[in-house]
């Protein structure tokens, strides 16, 4: 039987991930406004990489947006 406090700790780290995924659907679609689309499949080659480029720049895995994602989101 898991302790109380492993529970916790397990809930917490659920918690964060969706909200570091909210931040990542939020930097993605903001890109996708940016580049006039509503989905990277519809970008030429050129353009699809540099969508990505931009999300590396916009967010950091497992740590969230960057702070050029968050004025990218915010406008």
């Amino acid at each position: 039987m898991k302790k109380f406090k492993d529970f916790i700790d397990e809930k917490r780290g659920l918690v964060e991930k969706e909200g570091l995924k909210a931040e990542y659907e939020e930097v993605f679609k903001s890109l996708l406004d940016k580049y006039d689309a509503e989905s990277p499949a519809e970008l030429n080659d050129k353009d699809k990489v540099k969508f990505f480029e931009e999300i590396k720049k916009h967010y950091t895995a497992g740590k969230g947006q960057t702070k050029k994602g968050e004025e990218l989101t915010k406008s």
